[in-house]
């Protein structure tokens, strides 16, 4: 371990350090980690796992690694990270504060930081861009964007020319750039649509999409890049959106997005402008997520989905996964029955969740004590909701606690240790239940039937269907007791 450090310690005082060429070196110290580990990831696949030492210090050692694009992933989090042969390549960060915390030194770390500022600079534009570029009309919008592109790439230039930079990473950030930047213009008409005036297509400048002859979308470098990923997802979102509203003029923008038609022709156009089974496999999936989790979806349209993406992308990779969502979006159908996931009630046993129902009209909600600030608002959303509906049996699932910070947790808030359960396996059970976000909530019928699966705990519809259901209850106790 003193080895460890000693290496690391050595590299940050070299700069490049005194290795062969050959050799790569990525390592760093986590602040405050959640994790013990740190996984390298070259697209999907993960290359190498690094433990954290007593110091919360890791190290990477490579002698032939291949130059490119990569990531690094310390639990919840992850970053992309550009590495050459001959990197001594240093990060510091801290998970409280991930990405505005990120900071390299070393040999490679230059490139590496400006990916960084590239990112930052986005998540402050963005606000920006989408509500005051974007009420624009297309000229003056694009006129803003071309600007942004040509001071973004005078800088790269810049960078590159004050301290030497390879073609390989100077061209990687130019493609950050590029795919960061234009996916804005490729939901222009969407956004503007939803929030100002209908865009009329025809009477779009000839050099609206001018940029995209200058895009590869078969460099199989790119293919799990996040700002490429977004870009596609956007730059199909917006053909789709742009075919939907042309074949169905009488949709708002709202219902295009939810429309058949509009995801079905997003996988005609993956179909037709991407070759590489790397990114094809990649943007089949993500197509099909985005169709199977979209709660406004025509449901009745799942099989014929499900068809279309096997026959766009046989032999894609992620099959048996995009296979497991849609059999486990059937079984969460109105009037089935929940599959038996597993919780654990406070004496540390298993209990089934169909064991949980206690015969009543139950509501399972769901938290994680590391979203503090979800945490304390769903808390106090359930004290309301069981004040307006006593009859009702609220269940809280936490995804994060082992057992013993649990109990704390749940007797230091006031909650009923009896309605309280953990998960030890969260990925599983998320599978199953599908919960793709934290505001999720599931209603189950006192014979523990699925009502909604995939309410929202926020949502005034889901009181409307407590209140619904409470009044079918006191017909029936009326009835009952005439009778």
């Amino acid at each position: 371990m003193k080895k460890i450090i000693l290496v690391i310690f050595l590299i940050a005082l070299s700069g490049c350090g005194d290795h062969e060429v050959g050799t790569t070196y990525f390592g760093g110290q986590i602040i405050n980690p959640k994790s013990d580990e740190v996984i390298l990831f070259k697209n999907d696949v993960p290359v190498d796992t690094a433990k954290l030492d007593t110091n919360n210090r890791f190290l990477f050692t490579f002698d032939n690694l291949p130059s490119g694009l990569y990531s690094f992933r310390i639990q919840p989090e992850y970053q992309s990270v550009i590495l050459e042969k001959g990197d001594s390549l240093l990060l510091r960060l801290n998970t409280y504060d991930f990405d505005e915390s990120l900071v390299y030194s070393g040999k490679g770390a230059k490139k590496n930081n400006i990916l960084v500022t590239h990112f930052l600079q986005d998540e402050k534009e963005k606000d920006l861009i989408l509500w005051h570029y974007m009420e624009l009309n297309p000229k003056e919008f694009k006129a803003k964007i071309d600007s942004l592109h040509k001071l973004k790439v005078a800088y790269l230039d810049q960078c590159s020319q004050t301290r030497k930079m390879s073609d390989l990473a100077k061209q990687l950030l130019l493609d950050n750039i590029n795919y960061t930047l234009y996916r804005y213009t490729e939901i222009y008409p969407y956004f503007h649509h939803k929030y100002h005036a209908k865009v009329d297509f025809d009477q779009l400048d000839s050099n609206f999409y001018s940029y995209r002859k200058n895009l590869d979308f078969n460099n199989k470098e790119l293919s799990y890049f996040p700002p490429f990923e977004k870009f596609m997802k956007l730059y199909s979102a917006g053909e789709s959106y742009k075919h939907t509203a042309e074949e169905q003029p009488d949709l708002n923008a709202i219902e295009i997005l939810q429309s058949f038609e509009y995801h079905k022709y997003r996988l005609k156009l993956f179909d037709s402008v991407v070759q590489t089974k790397e990114t094809r496999d990649n943007l089949f999936r993500t197509a099909a997520y985005m169709f199977f989790l979209d709660e406004k979806r025509n449901a009745q349209m799942d099989e014929e989905y499900f068809a279309l993406f096997k026959k766009y992308s046989p032999n894609n990779i992620y099959f048996s996964e995009i296979q497991e969502v849609y059999a486990n979006l059937q079984h969460l159908k109105k009037g089935n029955r929940l599959q038996n996931v597993k919780f654990i009630d406070a004496t540390g046993n298993l209990v089934g969740i169909a064991d949980t129902n206690n015969e009543k009209l139950t509501v399972y909600y769901f938290w994680a004590l590391n979203q503090e600030n979800h945490f304390r608002n769903i808390i106090q959303r359930i004290h309301l909701l069981e004040k307006n509906f006593p009859k009702v049996h609220f269940v809280g699932v936490n995804n994060d606690l082992p057992q013993t910070e649990w109990i704390k947790t749940v007797k230091l808030y006031k909650l009923d240790l009896d309605n309280q359960y953990r998960i030890e396996n969260f990925d599983s059970v998320s599978r199953k239940l599908i919960i793709n976000k934290m505001n999720k909530a599931i209603i189950t019928n006192m014979d523990g039937t699925i009502i909604d699966a995939f309410a929202d705990i926020y949502d005034t519809n889901l009181e409307t269907i407590l209140s619904s259901y409470r009044g079918k209850l006191m017909a029936q106790n009326i009835s009952a007791k005439v009778k």
